[in-house]
């Protein structure tokens, strides 16, 4: 990734994105503009804007629609971020106070929709835009049964590896997806093209879920990366890939870890603490990391249709980096 963010070009490329974003957020309202560029400044790996870009550069598409395009569908991910903070009950993003913490659930809960519904009327704007609104529509009605079925199965321990693939595919592999897609799509990719990239951004959203999963559980994690506290994901209930795994196996500490998450650890810190050390002395970290593995590959594999050229490595590259990251 270090070699993408130094190239000319991207960096070019990736601040017409930020003065796109800024022109959006130039609300009329300025309380919401506020706390949306306070979200934006906060950091953020603008993985997702990126992407499409790096599509649409393959294509050599250089148009002003790209740049649009690109920072909707951060906003998208802003917004369903805000969302996603007020169902974890989450108090830190990104190492800042949440909004709903800061305010409360209901304004929270307006502020991305109206975050939501702006990056909807910007779509009108792009020249493709029915093509642009209905992927952008698809996705979001995936998105949120991704979240329904997450909300649902908050301490549920009979979840199986099927249920965990169906919320994280729509919560995050379907937006990084789309990302891609969108940027074959804008540059008049053929049908091959389209649906290979859409299938590398779909296997890097998993393999970026996953080691979301396992970053929120590392002994060698720090709340100054994550931005959150460490095992908070546990502590409300989701029940990871790690924690999944240890639960399909047998082992002496089995039945005390059962209980601590049944009976939504009473003592907070310590019984999440106490989990988290359990769920460390089994094999899950390694076997979730060969998940992870098997999704970046798969990304790969996706590519292999395509032209040799310069940029290509930095699809590689991207990939590489979600194994690689530490936040």
């Amino acid at each position: 990734m270090k070699h993408i963010l130094q190239d000319a070009l991207i960096k070019k490329r990736l601040f017409l994105v930020e003065r796109q974003l800024q022109k959006i957020i130039s609300f009329d309202d300025t309380f919401i503009s506020r706390e949306v560029r306070q979200i934006l400044e906060s950091g953020g790996k603008r993985l997702r804007p990126l992407l499409l870009l790096l599509v649409a550069e393959y294509f050599e598409n250089k148009t002003d629609d790209i740049y649009k395009v690109a920072a909707i569908m951060e906003l998208i991910h802003v917004s369903s971020l805000i969302h996603d903070d007020i169902n974890d009950g989450a108090k830190l993003r990104r190492g800042q106070q949440t909004i709903n913490d800061k305010y409360n659930d209901e304004l929270a809960v307006h502020l991305g929709d109206y975050l939501f519904m702006k990056t909807l009327s910007m779509a009108y704007e792009v020249k493709n835009s029915e093509m642009v609104l209905s992927t952008i529509a698809q996705m979001a009605i995936e998105m949120s049964k991704g979240e329904f079925v997450q909300i649902q199965s908050l301490f549920d321990l009979n979840q199986s590896l099927k249920d965990y693939y169906y919320k994280i595919e729509r919560k995050t592999a379907f937006l990084i997806a789309n990302c891609c897609k969108l940027g074959a799509c804008l540059s008049e990719a053929s049908a091959e093209e389209i649906e290979a990239f859409y299938q590398y951004g779909f296997h890097l959203g998993i393999a970026f879920q996953i080691k979301d999963d396992l970053l929120d559980i590392a002994q060698t994690s720090h709340i100054e990366l994550l931005g959150k506290p460490i095992g908070c994901d546990l502590l409300q209930g989701h029940i990871n890939l790690p924690t999944l795994l240890v639960l399909n196996e047998e082992f002496s500490e089995k039945e005390e870890l059962l209980n601590i998450i049944n009976s939504r650890f009473p003592k907070g810190k310590e019984d999440s603490e106490r989990a988290l050390e359990i769920i460390r002395h089994q094999d899950a970290i390694e076997k979730s990391e060969g998940y992870i593995l098997k999704h970046i590959e798969q990304a790969k594999a996706a590519l292999n249709i395509l032209k040799p050229k310069k940029i290509v490595d930095y699809f590689y590259e991207s990939a590489d980096y979600i194994w690689k990251r530490n936040k």
